[in-house]
């Protein structure tokens, strides 16, 4: 009968229950042993036995969430196990631990409406505690409700508990809201509270300014860098906005004034200059200014070698390695078991053709550093440079097998030897495998260079590099049937690198070769715009636009570039090429050869 089944079923849950409890003081017991990991066994087999069973669900997900195991920690797993939790939180509303633990995870895990949800009914359940409404503010910020963050901000001042820097993020707050009257007012209190706070007097300019009233902004700020000169905090809100309006002098001069102020350390001002300097080499002004600014931190920390090490990326970055060199081991002379500082040596090394010194700082670092696995591969790439072909690749192979034992570097490489590296490891071998090509290649090792990409790419077939380089060397070399896998592989470098002068101009020269002058003509104009705008003049690249002007019925335009191949060629160009440019530029014509 039906009332003899309900009576079953209630005795069969009964039981469960049970006996789940049995595995669940089981494993309270071993866990106050130390044995998590059978303590966390018994968990599982008690939520398993019973589902419903919400104390076993709590204990059994809090447990699934330390575990350090891979397939615990995928984020389905993850919120498997917060969602266990989740049953005791709402079956026991007014335990506030329990509560905030669980809007913590949920915070972590990016679930914020219902960090939110659980957080909302502590409060409505215990008002007596504003501490809430801070929390609920930020998980609400988070989830870009502004306004009910603001909200909640407002109701803990209600409590009479707002303090200062609480009062400042709901200031803030109303400003990115568009809230310019409350803003306002906020600002105002915090004044009336603090009038000698610079910090907030210098926030008031800093609203002017956003707000878009830029000229009360600065007269505001400028007032108060005459009440307090011996601050930065005026000095760099008036750079701001002096750099917004394209006046170099007063953002200089402010800059000037921050960097000789004493409330910053070296390592703010140090960052002030850095961003200073970045944008001085990436919009290409005039580095003086940068050299001026330096100055005043090299008399404040001359032997200092975070400053050392940024006046050697200056200037190199500025394109004089030699000046780079000599501050960087000044630097190293300062803190020699830097590694950074050792492989940025090596690079200036090898950016100025000192290609055997780097080779001998490989061997000086060795002295001084436990681990010098971060500079083989420069060492690589220097022995490469000077035509040490057989060290270089040795090296390279050398680095592959400390990644990957048995991995070939002769033969196809075995792709499920791959199974067990991550992303950034499986970019990295690819990256060696390109570099054992482009020697063989400039060996004249073809059919070794030609398996090395294949190699590369087998294991990251977005390789951008591996992919121009296999296309060019490919087309320049091989068959004409390979000239369609040429274009899709250059195509390819293009599309994931976009605004590459290297990679338009292999394209182009594959299309020209193809015959497409059109559309050659069309990615070779972009090379050469490229290369110019950002100072890389190459005479492979000038020669290419001349043939491909030609080929476009424009003669006079690819005489010049002829021409300009030849004088910007240093050493790119091989004697047979340099030939062939002179005879077409004597003739002004295009040759077959």
């Amino acid at each position: 009968c039906m009332i003899c089944g309900i009576a079953a079923s209630a005795v069969d849950a009964d039981s469960r229950r049970q006996k789940a409890r049995r595995f669940y003081m089981e494993g309270i017991r071993l866990e106050h042993t130390g044995d998590d990991a059978s303590a966390g066994e018994m968990y599982r087999r008690a939520y398993e036995t019973d589902t419903s069973y919400s104390e076993a669900a709590y204990a059994y997900g809090s447990s699934r969430l330390v575990t350090k195991l891979d397939t615990l920690q995928s984020r389905t797993e993850l919120l498997r196990s917060f969602d266990m939790i989740r049953s005791f939180v709402d079956k026991y509303p007014d335990d506030s631990n329990e509560a905030e633990f669980y809007a913590l995870l949920g915070q972590l895990l990016d679930t914020l409406p219902e960090s939110a949800r659980v957080l909302e009914r502590l409060y409505i359940r215990q008002p007596d505690r504003p501490e809430i409404l801070i929390a609920l503010a930020r998980i609400y910020n988070g989830m870009g409700e502004l306004g009910k963050s603001i909200a909640a901000l407002d109701s803990f001042e209600a409590h009479g508990k707002m303090d200062d820097e609480i009062a400042a993020t709901r200031l803030s707050m109303r400003i990115e809201q568009g809230d310019t009257a409350g803003a306002k007012a906020d600002m105002n209190r915090l004044l009336n509270k603090y009038p000698a706070d610079i910090k907030y007097q210098v926030l008031k300019g800093q609203l002017y300014a956003f707000i878009e009233q830029p000229d009360s902004a600065v007269a505001w700020l400028q007032h108060v860098e005459r009440e307090d000169t011996a601050s930065a905090l005026p000095k760099l809100a008036l750079a701001d906005i002096y750099k917004e309006r394209n006046d170099s002098v007063n953002y200089d001069k402010m800059i000037y004034g921050a960097l000789l102020t004493e409330d910053l350390g070296m390592e703010d001002k140090v960052s002030i200059l850095t961003d200073y300097l970045q944008d001085l080499i990436s919009e290409k002004q005039d580095t003086v200014r940068g050299n001026y600014l330096f100055r005043v931190l090299n008399d404040q920390y001359p032997h200092e070698p975070e400053l050392l090490d940024l006046a050697a990326r200056y200037n190199a970055a500025k394109g004089n390695p030699i000046a780079a060199i000599e501050e960087i081991r000044y630097a190293i002379d300062q803190d020699p078991d830097n590694a950074d500082y050792w492989q940025q040596l090596m690079s200036y090394q090898i950016f100025a053709n000192r290609c055997y010194a780097a080779l001998d700082t490989y061997d000086e670092a060795q002295e001084h550093l436990s681990d010098v696995t971060d500079l083989k591969f420069l060492y690589a790439v220097a022995a490469q440079t000077i035509g040490d072909y057989d060290t270089a690749v040795g090296v390279y192979e050398s680095l592959i097998h400390a990644m990957v034992p048995d991995l070939s570097c002769t033969d196809s490489i075995d792709k499920s030897k791959l199974r067990s590296l991550e992303y950034f490891d499986l970019y990295k071998l690819s990256g060696y495998y390109t570099s054992i090509g482009d020697i063989y290649f400039q060996a004249g090792r073809l059919a070794d260079a030609f398996l090395a990409y294949d190699n590369a790419l087998a294991i990251f077939p977005d390789n951008a590099l591996a992919l121009n380089n296999y296309a060019y060397f490919l087309a320049i070399e091989g068959k004409e049937e390979d000239l369609p896998r040429a274009a899709e592989m250059s195509k390819r470098s293009n599309e994931l690198v976009t605004d590459n002068a290297t990679y338009m101009d292999t394209y182009a020269w594959i299309l020209f070769l193809q015959h497409d002058y059109t559309t050659a003509l069309q990615y070779q104009s972009a090379a050469v715009e490229k290369a110019d705008a950002d100072g890389e003049q190459s005479a492979d690249l000038y020669a290419h636009y001349g043939d491909i002007l030609f080929m476009n019925g424009k003669p006079d335009e690819a005489l010049s570039y002829w021409k300009k191949a030849l004088e910007t060629n240093d050493n790119e160009l091989k004697e047979k090429d340099i030939k062939l440019l002179k005879k077409k530029i004597e003739h002004k014509t295009f040759f077959y050869e």
